[in-house]
């Protein structure tokens, strides 16, 4: 049953790399047991991460996140429910499967480590700054970002985190209890091993392996 089993959201930033994650998945001897597609992937996302209200700039970062995400990635998730064949414990379930989140994001530190990220003047944005933020220029580590055109404003660094997970079997059963109250976990968003072949190449353009998907074979109906 999915309730006994972790579980891992893969947001659209990061389906490009789902491959490797599912290879994370493999290693760490778990195997992926159902996917379920989110439609509105930050509508469910956003409810996950808004668990403190009285975090105002949490919340206004998250909202950031998911306004950038559908900007630039639209508005698909998955949920990929993993198990393990060895006698464990709900509670070190979850622990594994943050290990494998956090591993899986170690790998892929491009918008971390300054090879891809967004500076976002939040003052043109629908965003309310926090006092906090100062303003000033624009700046690529110790360099301003044009020196010709200087760029003023209050600006913020983002990069993507590309997957999530709950952090304890605590956050795990709130996270449950979303998706049951969001009505997600139906027959209708189930994908089939086929479907979920067919949306990785498609996502990174591998029409090669979208018209070998014919004629499957046995090993084929599995993930």
């Amino acid at each position: 049953m999915e309730n006994q089993m972790p579980f891992i959201l893969i947001k659209a930033s990061g389906m490009p790399m789902v491959s490797a994650l599912e290879d994370s998945i493999r290693a760490d001897g778990y195997k992926i047991k159902k996917i379920y597609n989110l439609s509105n992937g930050w509508g469910i996302i956003k409810q996950f991460y808004l668990n403190n209200k009285n975090s105002e700039e949490f919340n206004l970062e998250v909202q950031i996140h998911a306004w950038l995400e559908k900007y630039l990635f639209g508005e698909s998730a998955y949920i990929l429910f993993v198990d393990t064949d060895k006698n464990k414990k709900l509670e070190q379930k979850c622990r594994d499967v943050l290990k494998i989140k956090k591993d899986f994001r170690n790998k892929y530190t491009l918008s971390r480590d300054g090879t891809f990220m967004i500076a976002m003047d939040i003052l043109k944005t629908p965003f309310k700054p926090l006092l906090k933020w100062k303003k000033g220029r624009l700046k690529v580590g110790m360099y301003q970002f044009d020196p010709d055109i200087p760029q003023e404003g209050v600006f913020r660094g983002y990069y993507f985190k590309y997957a999530h997970t709950p952090d304890n079997l605590t956050d795990y059963r709130r996270h449950m209890e979303i998706l049951k109250s969001s009505n997600v976990l139906t027959k209708e968003n189930e994908i089939k091993p086929m479907e979920w072949k067919i949306i990785k190449s498609a996502i990174i353009g591998d029409n090669k392996t979208i018209k070998k998907i014919i004629k499957p074979n046995e090993e084929e109906l599995m993930f």
